[in-house]
């Protein structure tokens, strides 16, 4: 939550929601903050992944009683091999365990119908457009930002990697909320945890160390994918009951230069390091 927020506002005011496996919105405003959402996924979580595939199993129900039409009953059938449609609840509450990450995962499944045109999946993504801008607007109105100021958001989760399912339909609604700056987020939550740790030592990058970052995230965003060909290690203070005191530091470079330096038994000398390294904090 606060990592999101601190990645794609660069601990700046506005508000960053939350949507992967669950959903939550957090914000600063004018030195106070606020959180909306993320009750967990069995009555809340509106518009997370966990959400849109709850729903879709609903769907999957009345289409399989005849009660709705569409291509995300066969690709269900297709995707857990089930002999009946009833086979699914041994799948849900057997195999699955009604296990919150397992779950979720059938929203591809969803989004898959969706896709296909399926008007009742693609109601899903809209619905869940709707519940992630209205957390939004609560999270915006515990802040108590004026009506006249656009405040800027930014979003983060998987369930935001469709810009037409999702995006799109969720930039409509937060404009039905009030005035907002829909912005994307400038890093990733990972990033996100090192500034808001140099920002509670006072210690914030400059302009000129976040041009420099902005440069090597243009490489492309740190997912999974590009976590494997980069490390990103912070320099930690701890004090001596080992309470972390932040970040005075982080740098980034490849993943080859690391199984150099573990060929050196952790041994590096100035020369050793790669002109990819990037420093973080300080006046820069």
């Amino acid at each position: 939550m606060l990592c999101s927020w601190a990645g794609s506002r660069v601990c700046a005011d506005g508000i960053s929601i939350v949507a992967g496996t669950g959903s939550i919105a957090y914000g600063q405003y004018d030195g106070r903050e606020a959180r909306a959402g993320g009750w967990g996924e069995l009555f809340s979580d509106e518009g997370s992944a966990y959400w849109i595939a709850r729903e879709g199993l609903n769907l999957f129900s009345r289409m399989s009683d005849g009660r709705a039409a569409g291509p995300l009953l066969d690709l269900f059938r297709a995707e857990l091999r089930l002999e009946h449609d009833l086979d699914l609840c041994a799948a849900v509450y057997g195999r699955m365990k009604s296990e919150r990450s397992p779950m979720a995962q059938l929203a591809r499944l969803v989004h898959q119908a969706a896709i296909a045109d399926d008007r009742q999946a693609l109601a899903i993504f809209e619905a869940a457009a709707v519940e992630l801008a209205a957390i939004v607007a609560a999270a915006r109105l515990r802040l108590r930002v004026p009506a006249s100021v656009a405040l800027p958001v930014s979003y983060t989760g998987g369930v935001f990697n469709s810009d037409t399912l999702v995006l799109a339909p969720f930039a409509q609604a937060l404009g039905r909320h009030g005035p907002v700056e829909l912005r994307r987020p400038r890093y990733a939550p990972v990033i996100g945890a090192a500034l808001y740790a140099a920002r509670c030592r006072g210690e914030l990058p400059g302009a000129q160390a976040l041009e420099r970052l902005d440069a090597l995230c243009r490489v492309g965003p740190l997912n999974y994918a590009a976590q494997r060909g980069l490390y990103l290690y912070p320099t930690w203070f701890v004090a001596t009951a080992r309470e972390p005191l932040g970040v005075p530091d982080a740098w980034m470079w490849p993943r080859d230069t690391q199984r150099r330096k573990r060929r050196t038994h952790g041994r590096r000398t100035p020369s050793d390091l790669p002109s990819s390294l990037l420093p973080l904090s300080g006046s820069q």
